[in-house]
């Protein structure tokens, strides 16, 4: 596809929604009763999914050094070594669920030399360390040795990381789209570190009688001590003396994607949902079809990204913004796209297991094409349908009933057409960023 068609595609694709605005003229695809669907063969539908396997695109560009994955798995043993595998507490039932947590969190340890990509095993481990921390600081909860005062000296030890991590805020890269990626992740760890960090008022006031409850909250001390650990980490393996601030060219970015989102959900309001209710959109019994799921997915996706990205951009997270408002594009897209296929009678209850997996097929032929788009790593940042097709192939293998196969035939329509529009916002995001797609 060239420039200018992408160009016109993301110019135009919303204006599609306002010639097809006669909901009468959409095609009869009947909803069912939920009691009327058919029986799906769930057995022969889960091993048909473990069959095929796809794997995750990288979104962050940056080096990713060996040592956070240390930093996290000795912080992550520390803590399950402050508790007894048989904790001494006097309330037995506390002691027991003490014991049983522990036990548990660690068995779902990640496992040392398991092959992983970038920063996903940075990320297990750094989860497992807040797990960690909530059965860590519960037990010293129960034990008298952790209260509000040690939860507050922890609490101001990690905002000093918070506020060295924040001056070192910067928007650096080798280019625009390096810099959009890098800054992104840095923003959000911050943004979440910091909402973190803020004083909780629910914290018992005595800790030893309410120990669950205080090694929950601290734990979330913990959980940002960890992001904060992994941003300084990436940052200086990422950060090269000479690299260019791209600050301008990202908030500025941030701004004209940001009103670029709300005016393609304003030209394609007639086919967003409203009052929560899909059925409104074509006028008639849409419940029990995938069209129904499709767009209240749809729409989901586009306003709480769009509406995610105004107070990014407000609090002055523009890479956050610029990222957001793309993908609330893409879904908006999407929606014009499945219009069409409405129209054309698409999108009706599916037969059996084949009509299941041959659309699951279609979303992940068309992820597929599109996670290569250049400039790299723009499409995966801009999509996240393989995270969404993982999450749906985790439905279908999990003993689902027939409405539960219906809902995910929709959303892997969904996938499928994002991936199908996501060329022309790829390719107006790089133009905002001063760079060439292909």
């Amino acid at each position: 596809m060239t420039r200018h068609t992408r160009r016109t595609a993301l110019a135009t694709g919303a204006s599609t929604l306002a010639v097809l605005a006669g909901c009468g003229s959409i095609s009869e695809t009947s909803g069912e009763r939920g009691d009327d669907l058919p029986e799906y063969d769930t057995a022969t539908l889960a091993a048909a999914v473990d069959e095929r396997e796809y794997e995750q695109p990288e979104t962050y560009p940056g080096p990713v050094p060996q040592s956070l994955v240390d930093t996290h798995r000795s912080r992550t043993r520390e803590l399950l070594d402050t508790v007894p595998r048989d904790p001494a507490v006097p309330n037995g039932a506390v002691s027991e669920r003490l014991h049983r947590l522990r036990e548990q969190t660690a068995d779902r340890l990640p496992e040392d030399g398991a092959r992983r990509r970038g920063l996903e095993h940075v990320d297990e481990w750094r989860h497992a360390r807040s797990d960690a921390a909530e059965v860590a600081f519960a037990y010293l909860a129960a034990v008298g040795d952790f209260d509000r005062g040690d939860l507050t000296e922890r609490r101001l030890d990690v905002r000093d990381d918070y506020r060295e991590a924040g001056a070192r805020w910067s928007y650096h890269g080798k280019d625009t789209v390096d810099a959009l990626a890098v800054a992104k992740r840095w923003e959000t760890a911050l943004t979440n570190a910091g909402w973190a960090l803020t004083p909780d008022a629910s914290f018992p006031r005595e800790a030893r009688a309410a120990p669950f409850d205080a090694g929950e909250i601290a734990a979330r001390v913990e959980a940002a001590s960890g992001r904060l650990d992994t941003a300084s980490g990436l940052h200086a393996a990422h950060y090269e003396d000479g690299m260019t601030d791209y600050w301008t060219t990202v908030s500025t970015a941030g701004e004209q994607l940001l009103d670029a989102a709300e005016s393609t959900m304003a030209q394609s309001a007639q086919f967003l949902v409203r009052d929560d209710d899909a059925t409104d959109i074509f006028e008639r019994d849409i419940v029990n079809t995938p069209i129904y799921d499709l767009f209240r997915w749809g729409d989901t996706m586009a306003t709480t990204n769009r509406q995610t990205a105004e107070k990014a951009a407000r609090r002055g997270d523009y890479a956050v913004a610029a990222v957001l408002a793309g993908r609330s594009i893409v879904a908006t897209l999407a929606l014009s796209r499945a219009v069409d296929a409405v129209e054309n009678g698409d999108h009706g209850v599916p037969p059996d297991v084949d009509a299941v997996l041959a659309r699951r097929n279609a979303a992940i032929d068309a992820v597929r094409d599109a996670r290569s788009l250049e400039p790299q790593p723009l499409a995966p940042l801009l999509s996240t349908a393989v995270h969404g097709l993982q999450f749906l192939d985790r439905r279908l293998t999990a003993d689902p009933n027939a409405r539960d196969i219906v809902q995910t035939v929709g959303r892997y329509a969904f996938a499928e057409y994002a991936a199908e529009v996501l060329p022309a916002v790829v390719d107006r995001v790089a133009s905002e960023l001063g760079v060439d797609g292909e």
